[in-house]
């Protein structure tokens, strides 16, 4: 599942940062039912027009959590509550359907998640994007499923694409080409800009779009999400 810019990042990064588990939820108010202790918990939640409640720490911003870090805020935190307008929904379903083998995916872990794939042996899989709000198409999410892809076909020349998913490749590898700064053209060219304008959170689209920045596999586990390849 790919949120690119804001979730699936945010995600990523909090595992990078030490953050054992990550719960995602539907609504805003739900985080109640997951915090026994505040200073053990770190609320990540939005409302749908991307501000953040005052009560939370942050909204789904892989920045905050950095900043968090940078002021020694994240040594006692070991759970994230996270809410987004499009990837934290998605989540939450493929909880209430027992979904398995869900993981999250973006630019910053495209080839450890290439790596898990292909190492796991999956006989298919399925890349889904989460859109903006779930319901018009993200370029983001889009050229983020082609990076993934153009790890994938690497380690193995062979797969077998889709047309879709194979149209993300190109689009991803054209980009690479013309040497396009994806962080410029989140900030100029795509709709999820306005979020990141609302909430002062421009940076994000720099820190989001860089690839292979950490090797973390966020997968989903009994209503959570942690790092696949920190096996217990």
């Amino acid at each position: 599942m790919i949120d690119a810019t804001r979730f699936s990042c945010t995600v990523i990064t909090a595992l990078a940062l030490g953050i054992e588990k990550i719960v995602p939820i539907a609504k805003v108010e739900d985080y109640v039912q997951y915090v026994d202790d505040r200073s053990k918990v770190v609320l990540a939640l939005e409302y749908d027009d991307s501000t953040k409640p005052p009560y939370a720490d942050i909204g789904n911003s892989p920045r905050g959590l950095l900043q968090m870090q940078s002021k020694g805020e994240l040594k006692t935190k070991n759970l994230m509550v996270s809410r987004s307008s499009s990837g934290s929904q998605l989540m939450h379903t493929a909880i209430s359907l027992g979904l398995k083998n869900v993981i999250i995916g973006s630019f910053p872990n495209a080839v450890a998640v290439a790596n898990y794939l292909v190492t796991k042996g999956f006989e298919r899989v399925g890349i889904v994007c989460a859109g903006l709000k779930r319901t018009y198409f993200a370029l983001d999410d889009y050229l983020a499923a082609g990076s993934i892809a153009s790890e994938i076909l690497k380690l193995k020349p062979d797969v077998v694409m889709d047309e879709e998913l194979f149209g993300a490749h190109l689009a991803y590898e054209g980009t690479v080409r013309l040497g396009l700064s994806m962080g410029e053209m989140i900030l100029t060219k795509m709709k999820v800009r306005k979020d990141l304008e609302r909430v002062g959170e421009t940076q994000d689209a720099y820190i989001a779009s860089e690839v292979n920045k950490y090797s973390v596999v966020p997968v989903l586990r009994e209503g959570h999400v942690e790092d696949a390849l920190k096996e217990k």
